[in-house]
Formats: C-alpha cells, structure tokens, sequence
C-alpha cells in the first residue's frame, strides 16, 4: 500500500561552525542560488528523488515569480510511476523552492513538503554541511550551526 505523507519543513534561524559546504545545483536553473539545500528522499524498495532548498539574496518569497524562476523554482507534472516528492504551494508541484528571506525576516518559515508512492520506511537525509556555510543570511556564532531545520511528519493513505 502507498502511503501520502506530508511533512513540514521549518527553518529557523540558528548558530554556526566554519566548514566549507559542498556545492549542489538546482537542475534547470538558469542562475544558480547562493546556497543549495538538497533533501533526499529514498524509501524501502529503493524509490528515490530529491527535493532543492536554496536561498539567494536577489529571490523573492513567491513560488509563482519571473525573479524565483531563474532559480529553477517553476511547477512540475506529478510523477505518479514512483515515489514522488514535491514542495506543495496551493495546487501546484514544485522541486525547488528558493527565497530571499534573511535576518530582517520572521521566523521560522514553514513550507509543507508531500511524499507520494512511497512505502514505509522513508529515509529522509540532507548534508549538514550546508547547515554550517558562511554563505548563509544569519549571524556567525560559532560552533553551532547558522541554519536549524526540523521535520513533523504526518501521514495520509
């Protein structure tokens, strides 16, 4: 049986370490954000897929813009073959999302991420080094990380 789960991705501001972070791109990007946050998705027969996170001074907060689309932030077709997952705005599908918000902003930012097809467990990781780079829009106070995420999970048949 598939299982739909939906997560909510919070990101806060936090402290930090100094460690150079590897570099990711977001695929069909025409400008490629400052910062790049992968999420990878795999669950128990091997279905995978991988969502982009990124940040940039010159995006905006909107999903549905000329100045987030050059960052790759454009809607996607739901896949149905596999798993499947997707930044969730409205209606509509997204495998990037990519924002200008830094310390004059509110916190935290919550997005809700969804998870189709996919079965039980569902290993969720990310690269922490990313967490730690300089780059970050947040004050340098070190050895914590810059950038705190967290995970809530719901789950839906």
């Amino acid at each position: 049986m598939f299982f739909r789960t939906l997560l909510l991705l919070v990101f806060a501001s936090g402290l930090v370490q100094q460690c150079k972070a590897q570099s990711y791109s977001i695929p069909g990007a025409q400008i490629q954000p400052q910062i790049v946050f992968p999420i990878f998705f795999e669950d128990r027969f091997g279905g995978k897929d991988t969502l982009y996170a990124g940040w940039d001074p010159s995006a905006d907060e909107s999903f549905d813009s000329s100045v987030t689309a050059v960052f790759g932030v454009h809607p996607v077709a739901r896949d149905t073959s596999g798993l499947f997952a997707y930044w969730l705005s409205g209606s509509t599908y997204y495998k990037a999302n990519v924002s200008g918000y830094g310390l004059d902003s509110s916190f935290p930012r919550i997005y809700l991420i969804a998870i189709d097809n996919s079965w039980f467990p569902l290993k969720i990781s990310w690269d922490n080094t990313v967490l730690h780079d300089l780059n970050m829009p947040f004050a340098d106070v070190s050895p914590a990380p810059l950038a705190q995420i967290h995970f809530y999970s719901l789950s839906t048949d």
